[in-house]
C-alpha cells in the first residue's frame, strides 16, 4: 500500500515524465494499483480511481489511506462472516435467526456465550464433540455470541442470561430445560434428555463389579 501511495504522489509531481495510458490513467498509477491488488488477493481496486480524481499529493495520500482502511474493514467483515458458523455448531445473530433455527429443527441446544468468557472456552471443544456425535440423533446445536452487537445482547436479555455460558434446550420450539455454567456432566445430560448420547469417552453402566 505504501508503494502505491508513493507512486501516486510521484505521478502527480512529475506528470511530464511519465507515460499516459489511452484511458487517461498514468502507467505508474496502474502499476501501483496492480502491485497492491496482487498483494491482497485481488480485493484492492481503488488506486486508479484515486489517481484519476487528481489533487495535491496530500489529498491523494489521504484518499488512498482512507480507501485502504475501508477495504481492510470490508475484508475483515467478510472473513468473520465466512468463519462465523461451522457445520456442527451454527452461530445465531438475532431473534429471527433463533426462531428460524427452532422452526427448522425439532431438538435444539443453544449456548449463550461470549468471546471473553474463560468457562465458555473451556467447554467449547466438548460442546462441539457432543454436537458432532449427536448429529445422527437429529439434535442440532447453535450458539449466540452475546457481546457481538445490540441484537445479540437483546437476545441474551430475552432469555434472562446473566452469566456465561448458559445452555438452553428446546423440544418442538419450546424450552425443555436449561443450565448455567461449563458443566460437562450437565451438558451430556442435556443431550441425553433430548434423545441423544454422551461423549465418545463417556462410561456407561456404572462401575464394573469385580469377579470372585
Amino acid at each position: 500500500i505504501q508503494y502505491a501511495i508513493e507512486s501516486l504522489i510521484a505521478m502527480k509531481e512529475h506528470q511530464s515524465e511519465v507515460q499516459i495510458c489511452d484511458d487517461g490513467i498514468c502507467t505508474l498509477a496502474r502499476n501501483a494499483a496492480d502491485a497492491v491488488e496482487s498483494k491482497t488477493d485481488g480485493n484492492y481496486h481503488s488506486f486508479d480511481v484515486i489517481a484519476d480524481r487528481g489533487g495535491t499529493h496530500q489529498e491523494i495520500e489521504a484518499r488512498a489511506k482512507k480507501t485502504s482502511k475501508s477495504e481492510g474493514r470490508r475484508n475483515k467483515n467478510e472473513k468473520e462472516s465466512s468463519t462465523d458458523s461451522s457445520p456442527i455448531v451454527t452461530t445465531l445473530h438475532s431473534e429471527q435467526d433463533v426462531n428460524a433455527f427452532l422452526s427448522a429443527n425439532d431438538a435444539v441446544i443453544i449456548e449463550f456465550m461470549t468471546t471473553w468468557c474463560g468457562a465458555c472456552k473451556s467447554i467449547e471443544e466438548y460442546y462441539i464433540e457432543l454436537s458432532k456425535s449427536n448429529e445422527v440423533n437429529d439434535i442440532k446445536s447453535a450458539k449466540v455470541n452475546c457481546d457481538k452487537n445490540k441484537q445479540t445482547k437483546k437476545l441474551a436479555a430475552s432469555y434472562n442470561v446473566k452469566s456465561y455460558p448458559v445452555f438452553v434446550a428446546f423440544k418442538s420450539g419450546t424450552i425443555s430445560h436449561r443450565f448455567d455454567g461449563a458443566d460437562k456432566g450437565k451438558l451430556e445430560s442435556t443431550f441425553e434428555r433430548l434423545g441423544g448420547g454422551g461423549g465418545k469417552n463417556k462410561k456407561r453402566g456404572g462401575r464394573s463389579k469385580k469377579k470372585g
